[in-house]
């Protein structure tokens, strides 16, 4: 369990910096860039060389694969900070939990009991509330962007579980390794594409973000060697759920409707539900 609530605690501080950011960082990718290259180094330490089998090459396909989807979810996660708050988007990607879990019961065979399908359906509800919420009293501007930013989440999430249980444990460091440098290199391969000027003040917060980042899912892959996918994700969901709402409120002074704090309690008990 150590390693789970080590994970969520850098989850939530990426969250925290990505909601500064827009003060310090004036180009994205250049950001993505450098806390990419923190992560890749950060790799070679701990995996050292990259293996290449037939036993390794799950991990080079889909550590490919996941390059581009972490880099699309924080770009996708960025935008959503800035159109809807921390405290909905850091809600919306924490619920994107139904994904990996959904495909804990469907592929991995992984016991579904009746609470957790209650707590699928709660979650529903919420999304609901949230999504047909009047935008006059709403601090959501771009509600479709909330539930692309939930499903993307989500698969990029499930990437880690996939590897977990069809990938061998030998090269779950490589896996990480290949997925930062993929996802650097989409990250330059877009930085060049829009030729937008950078500053230092880019990449400096770009590598320190890049150190939570590198950590976050580290930890959490070590945490699955110990806790099944099905009880680790609803934790991690909730317990940043939590720390970011509390963060959110207390020292950016994020605004909620009534329904959407309504909606907001109902996603936590939902995570509960999915938890037992």
């Amino acid at each position: 369990m150590l390693y789970l609530f080590m994970a969520i605690g850098c989850s939530v501080s990426i969250a925290v910096m990505m909601k500064v950011r827009r003060n310090i960082v004036h180009n994205e990718y250049a950001m993505f860039m450098a806390n990419y290259l923190v992560c890749i180094i950060l790799s070679f330490y701990f995996s050292g060389r990259i293996v290449i089998n037939n036993e390794s090459s799950f991990s080079i396909i889909l550590g490919i694969l996941s390059g581009f989807l972490y880099l699309y979810s924080f770009v996708i996660s960025d935008r959503n900070v800035h159109k809807n708050g921390m405290v909905m988007s850091s809600t919306f990607g924490k619920l994107g939990v139904l994904v990996p879990t959904a495909m804990s019961f469907l592929l991995f065979k992984e016991t579904l009991i009746f609470r957790q399908v209650i707590g699928f359906a709660l979650a529903i509800i919420a999304i609901i509330l949230i999504y047909f919420e009047k935008e006059s009293l709403s601090s959501v501007t771009s509600k479709g962007f909330l539930i692309f930013y939930m499903l993307i989440a989500g698969i990029t999430d499930s990437s880690i579980a996939l590897y977990d249980h069809y990938g061998s444990a030998l090269y779950k460091n490589q896996f990480l390794l290949i997925n930062f440098i993929f996802a650097f290199i989409f990250s330059i391969f877009f930085l060049i594409k829009r030729r937008e000027k950078f500053s230092y003040q880019d990449l400096l917060f770009g590598l320190i973000l890049g150190i939570p980042n590198y950590f976050s899912s580290r930890f959490m892959l070590q945490a699955l060697e110990s806790v099944p996918a099905i009880i680790a994700y609803p934790i991690s969901s909730i317990c940043g759920m939590l720390f970011i709402s509390l963060i959110g409120a207390l020292v950016f002074k994020e605004h909620l409707s009534q329904k959407k704090i309504i909606a907001l309690g109902i996603i936590i008990f939902a995570v509960v539900m999915l938890n037992l």
